[in-house]
């Protein structure tokens, strides 16, 4: 059986993100996280496809195929990421920066209830900075050129957002 429509778009949104030139931050964002994620069952759509799966223990669950669903990861309400094998993939550091096993830091950070890439320039432009919300009725906004529609449902309160945001931009970074 052929994968899902969705399961070839996420590699697509993956390398849009790199072609926006995402890279590590030059200079750094403003410290003002805030460590409290919630975690509850949040389902993510694309466009109205039930894409991707946030279970109240932290699995991360990826639509593979329509009704085959595969744990990719889990994350941890103190802000640590995990490949489902288990390796850890990184953890927020109290700046709400993303911080590989090696130190290094990732291009975002989470700031409150605000995701911060940080872009690369394009030639003869001046590095960016993305601010991605979650709005009232759970669809992501924030990026300048039209992205497919990502919806999350089942938010309660800022923590889950901020928990939607921090699965969001582990997936995105494509380390599963």
């Amino acid at each position: 059986m052929l994968a899902s429509p969705l399961v070839r778009i996420l590699p697509s949104l993956v390398l849009a993100l790199g072609a926006c030139g995402v890279k590590p931050a030059a200079a750094p964002l403003a410290n003002t996280f805030t460590s409290s994620l919630t975690f509850v069952e949040l389902r993510v759509y694309i466009g109205p496809q039930l894409f991707e799966k946030l279970h109240a223990d932290g699995t991360i669950e990826f639509a593979m195929r329509p009704g085959d669903w595969e744990s990719v990861g889990r994350i941890t309400e103190s802000g640590t990421a995990f490949r489902a094998d288990g390796i850890r993939l990184g953890s927020l550091a109290s700046d709400g920066t993303f911080r590989l096993p090696t130190g290094e830091a990732s291009s975002w950070k989470l700031v409150g209830e605000t995701l911060l890439f940080r872009t690369a320039p394009l030639p003869g432009e001046s590095p960016k900075v993305l601010s991605l919300t979650i709005d009232a009725r759970g669809m992501l906004r924030g990026f300048e050129d039209p992205a497919p529609p990502y919806r999350f449902e089942g938010l309660t309160d800022a923590g889950s957002r901020r928990a939607a945001l921090f699965m969001y931009a582990v997936v995105l970074t494509g380390r599963y």
